[in-house]
């Protein structure tokens, strides 16, 4: 069909019957069955999800807890001096203090002890303030699901390194995210200062902090 200028063309599809083609909708009943599949794929979906966020939210945590305490362990054989990682009170603080919780999820520092300026031990809050080489790294808190503890060391709220990199008693850090035991991890750290991670050595699906114990995230 030709157009006359200054006129659009109307085309329409013919059937072989000669009728014309109408482009039909969905139709209420298919829309509600499109809906509840979509709802279905949507509730089987959420937790795998969930599950993927907690465990790249342990891993995250587990992979600046192993690298506080490698840094902590070269520091104290360098510096030959005892360092300390401890939690903080806030990552954000523009002198970050050691916090006497054990709750490691606000953020952890590695802090070498600088006895002949008084300094014993990083807890002591006040003594970290003006000192310039102190501390060494401050690592950043974790998202709000996540909780890390301390267990099995000499303190739950500071760990120490002596000069030869070696800890006065062995011990664990389990993160959780969620509360959750099945996604949870932990970092031993032997007496040598020497960490590794935790595997599921009975195939329970929790991993093993020792021979028979678990990770727990009360």
């Amino acid at each position: 069909m030709r157009s006359l200028p200054g006129t659009f063309s109307v085309l329409s599809t013919c059937e072989s019957g000669g009728g014309i083609r109408v482009s039909r909708g969905f139709t209420l009943i298919e829309l509600l069955v499109t809906l509840a599949i979509f709802a279905l794929l949507v509730s089987l979906a959420a937790p795998s999800y969930q599950d993927l966020r907690q465990r790249s939210q342990v891993r995250g945590a587990l992979s600046a807890l192993a690298d506080a305490v490698a840094l902590a362990r070269a520091e104290a054989v360098t510096r030959g001096v005892p360092v300390d990682i401890c939690p903080i009170v806030s990552a954000d603080a523009a002198a970050p203090q050691c916090a006497n919780t054990n709750a490691w999820e606000a953020g952890f520092m590695v802090c070498p002890r600088e006895e002949a300026a008084g300094i014993d031990r990083c807890t002591d809050a006040a003594s970290t303030v003006g000192i310039s080489n102190l501390p060494v790294q401050v690592f950043e808190g974790q998202p709000s699901t996540v909780t890390i503890q301390a267990s099995g060391f000499t303190s739950e709220t500071v760990v120490t390194f002596e000069p030869d990199g070696s800890l006065s008693r062995a011990g664990n850090f389990t993160i959780c995210s969620d509360g959750s035991t099945s996604t949870a991890q932990a970092l031993i750290v032997n007496v040598a200062g020497l960490s590794r991670v935790a595997v599921d050595s009975d195939d329970d699906g929790v991993v093993n902090v020792s021979a028979s114990g678990q990770v727990s995230c009360l």
